[in-house]
């Protein structure tokens, strides 16, 4: 069996078909497109932030609705399950979107951390604070997600991390230990995990 003892997924873009565009939502809130958003919205003033706040309520809600698995996740999932590894959600959306996604797909996580916590990603400390709850060693987790938060996030945390590229999206591959392109990749990634 593999040595991986705990899988952290982002959801948006990772565990879930991407739909929300950030772009889209940096326009609207009239910021710049290149600098992180939570950091730019928390420069604002609290008016301001109000505003960008209930822009971003908005689209996840669209994106709730609209939630598809990606392709091969559930096998990923199972394989977990019968490995008997730890698989959570770490992500920067809310609470109240990751349940709607167990809810409708009858999926069940170990643990999800989501940005009600004290810490968002890219800092290390929800993370750390899952591996702890897990009792697991850095070493033996792997951190999975579409962007560079999710990568940088594992990195300052001590874990492997995977990137996981969407079509036509930006490529963080070169920041990650792993890169995978579908579900399958990374099961074969999981499956073939060796701690350093």
């Amino acid at each position: 069996m593999t040595k991986l003892k705990a899988l952290i997924l982002d959801m948006d873009g990772t565990i879930t078909v991407p739909v929300i565009n950030f772009r889209k939502i940096k326009d609207e809130i009239g910021v710049d497109c290149d600098r992180d958003l939570v950091d730019t919205i928390a420069e604002l003033s609290p008016e301001r932030q109000e505003q960008a706040w209930e822009v971003i309520h908005r689209y996840e809600a669209i994106a709730e609705s609209q939630q598809k698995l990606q392709p091969g996740f559930e096998e990923l999932f199972d394989y977990c399950r019968q490995a008997d590894i730890k698989v959570g959600i770490l992500t920067r959306n809310v609470q109240k979107s990751v349940n709607a996604l167990c809810e409708r797909f009858d999926i069940t996580f170990d643990l999800t951390v989501t940005r009600e916590f004290e810490k968002m990603k890219p800092h290390p400390a929800p993370l750390i604070h899952m591996l702890e709850t897990w009792q697991v060693n850095p070493a033996d987790a792997l951190m999975v997600g579409d962007y560079i938060h999710d990568i940088t996030c594992g990195k300052d945390a001590g874990t492997q991390t995977c990137f996981f590229q969407n079509p036509g999206y930006e490529d963080y591959s070169e920041a990650a230990d792993h890169t995978a392109t579908t579900m399958h990749e990374l099961k074969e990634i999981v499956k073939n995990f060796k701690s350093k």
